[in-house]
């Protein structure tokens, strides 16, 4: 009933405002929990790490990264692992792709250091050519700057976002 929904909310909020418990993916879970992992799960976890760091200024879907490991897991381990390094900020999914933080960070510096010198914009061929890539990879980029509020589209171009301008300040 909705006075059980009102104290359970109460009891929620004022578990997680002493830091008790922590909201995570429609569930709470306590704030010292940890996830134990067995060596092997540790491998895989390199491994698809490793495989996304390597193909550097790209992205890959769910199905090359599940043909790049060395024996097949099942779709729900593999899933798994992607959540996990998704959680630990590593990778980022992107349209149904993912891409390496690594790859990521790179690229906004050179797009931030572009736009810093360029204020008539960068366009999406401007990036690909900076970041050695295929035009697909730079959309993506762009669409990420674009959620982290770095950039903002206007027709064809992207500017820095003047948030993002006065945090630099």
């Amino acid at each position: 009933n909705e006075e059980t929904k009102l104290l359970l909310k109460l009891m929620l909020d004022k578990l997680t405002s002493e830091g008790k418990i922590r909201e995570r993916e429609n569930t709470w879970i306590h704030t010292s929990h940890q996830v134990e992992l067995d060596d092997e799960t540790r491998n895989l976890i390199q491994k698809v790490d490793n495989y996304l760091k390597s193909i550097g200024n790209t992205s890959a879907d769910f199905d090359e990264i599940d043909q790049h490991l060395p024996r097949q897991i099942s779709d729900k381990k593999l899933q798994q692992i992607l959540a996990f390094l998704l959680d630990e900020g590593k990778i980022h999914f992107i349209q149904m792709c993912y891409l390496h933080d690594d790859f990521l960070q790179k690229s906004k510096k050179l797009t931030v250091e572009y736009l810093k010198q360029n204020s008539e914009g960068i366009t999406v061929a401007q990036l690909r050519d900076m970041i050695s890539s295929n035009r697909a990879t730079a959309l993506l980029v762009l669409d990420w700057l674009d959620n982290a509020g770095v950039t903002l589209r206007k027709g064809n171009f992207r500017f820095l976002t003047k948030k993002f301008l006065e945090k630099m300040e």
